[in-house]
């Protein structure tokens, strides 16, 4: 109640987000914002990034910008905090997790690999501009995979509570629960995250055409299946990628009989895994993967962000951003625990 009455104090937000992909960060952000109806903009955008594909995207959407100062610093490991000019209301990061993942093959490096042991280039980071704003109140998102080892968990938390002085709040959450697609991640933050709740939305309604056989699209990896032969092994056996079939019967019929009835309807297709064929058409005769429309519908990034004339990219590359990202629903709800917590900061 006491908090209630306060007066709601800063109104401008100053957004650090390191290995930042596409931008999601931002995305979530600025609809946390619009949700909210919170009378804050945001300031300054700060991203660290290096991938080609993802720089593209983001100096097309926020050089320039006509409310968001934005500065891309490129290398984590080569950024110096001279280079950090104004303090972060929130700093965001999902580190790599090349070495973390249930399904790497270098999992056992976990925190020691080449890529994963980033997190401590980005907590160091964290340290130094703590100790250069000390007054200032910062909060921080980061994420990762559910399905790392407890022990690297535990030293993550660990480590950003050295680094910032605070209590570290872990919260998992499955992207399922609110959108149509899993993404099982864990969240480290300075603040208190409650549960999303569950909201109805479900695979095959965000379909062009064809049928799905679950309610919700397995994690999108740049190695999905193939619209040859990964329908079985992959899919069916191994629960990796995702398919849309052609006929709704056939998506209705138990894993072993598609199985059993896929090389026939193969066979009388003519299809050979040759030739040009559109993201919702079935040369096979039977499934298709996902379209990149359908991922970004799934993922809930805005339309136009990722499938752009200018920015030129290809449908291979848009997988891949989208697959190293987040849903946008989930880091949103995050973002609006954050601002609930922010609004009554006094520095």
């Amino acid at each position: 109640m006491e908090k209630e009455n306060k007066t709601i104090l800063h109104k401008s937000i100053n957004l650090l987000s390191l290995f930042d992909g596409y931008g999601g960060s931002i995305l979530s952000l600025q609809r946390a914002l619009e949700e909210t109806d919170l009378p804050f903009t945001i300031n300054n955008f700060i991203s660290a990034e290096i991938e080609k594909n993802a720089l593209t995207v983001l100096n097309h959407h926020w050089t320039d910008h006509e409310y968001v100062n934005y500065q891309q610093l490129g290398d984590i490991t080569k950024i110096s905090i001279d280079d950090i000019t104004v303090a972060p209301t929130i700093i965001c990061y999902g580190s790599p997790c090349l070495e973390l993942s249930a399904i790497s093959p270098n999992r056992g490096l976990q925190l020691t690999g080449e890529h994963s042991s980033l997190y401590f280039t980005a907590t160091k980071l964290i340290a130094e501009i703590k100790a250069k704003f000390p007054e200032n109140k910062i909060c921080i998102i980061a994420e990762n995979v559910a399905s790392l080892k407890n022990d690297s968990k535990l030293k993550m938390i660990s480590e950003l509570e050295k680094v910032t002085g605070e209590k570290i709040y872990c919260t998992k959450i499955d992207s399922a629960v609110h959108a149509a697609v899993h993404r099982r991640r864990i969240y480290l933050t300075n603040f208190e995250v409650h549960q999303p709740e569950p909201v109805e939305c479900y695979l095959q309604d965000l379909l062009f055409n064809g049928f799905t056989d679950r309610e919700k699209g397995n994690v999108i990896l740049s190695s999905n299946i193939t619209k040859l032969n990964g329908l079985c092994n992959r899919y069916l056996k191994m629960n990796i990628g995702n398919a849309v079939f052609k006929d709704e019967r056939f998506a209705k019929l138990p894993n072993e009989e598609k199985c059993r009835l896929y090389p026939q309807i193969l066979a009388a297709s003519g299809y050979n895994g040759k030739g040009r064929f559109g993201q919702h058409e079935f040369p096979n005769g039977c499934y298709r993967t996902l379209s990149n429309p359908e991922i970004i519908r799934a993922h809930q990034i805005p339309e136009g962000y990722l499938i752009n004339e200018d920015l030129k990219l290809s449908a291979t590359a848009i997988q891949r951003l989208i697959g190293e990202g987040f849903v946008i629903k989930t880091v949103t709800e995050i973002m609006k625990d954050f601002l609930n917590d922010f609004k009554y900061h006094e520095s």
